[in-house]
């Protein structure tokens, strides 16, 4: 095996309780790291991205990267699909499923609007995002639910390990 000092890659001759620098890197052959050896996993990593961001988004399944490594996902989202606000779920445990959610006041119409998409963890390559809903609470007490695909809609999947 070698190590990477400063860009010059040097064997390593182990001797027992000897320790390598602070920051090596150790290149070796085969997908399996040796034994006695830890892999490092990034702290934050990105394991999806939308390439059709402006796009409606209904349900479905996604399948991401394996987030097997990490201890908590993150969710980044926009508003809607014409805009360029994006929003974050903030961290949630691997393993857990998550809401998607925003409120939008209208005063010149008298409108308020609550925004929900729910998300269910299915796998640790899977995430099922369901449809979006939009209740409309009007000041005269009326209420409407409608389906909008175009609002929550994801932007990345991001995993994070701590």
């Amino acid at each position: 095996m070698k190590y990477n000092d400063n860009g010059e890659y040097k064997d390593i001759y182990i001797k027992t309780f000897d320790t390598l620098p602070v920051g090596a890197e150790v290149d070796y052959d085969g997908e399996t790291v040796p034994d006695g050896w830890s892999e490092i996993v990034p702290s934050k990593k990105v394991l999806w991205t939308n390439l059709t961001p402006t796009s409606s988004f209904a349900a479905q399944d996604l399948t991401i990267e394996d987030m097997t490594n990490y201890d908590y996902y993150e969710i980044i989202y926009k508003i809607w699909t014409g805009s360029n606000y994006q929003h974050s779920t903030g961290l949630i445990q691997n393993g857990a499923s998550a809401f998607l959610s925003g409120i939008e006041i209208t005063p010149s119409s008298n409108v308020g609007a609550y925004q929900s998409r729910k998300v269910d963890y299915i796998s640790n390559t899977k995430l099922h995002f369901n449809d979006c809903y939009v209740e409309n609470v009007y000041t005269n007490a009326n209420t409407t639910i409608s389906t909008a695909n175009n609002i929550m809609v994801p932007m990345q999947i991001i995993g994070h390990k701590f």
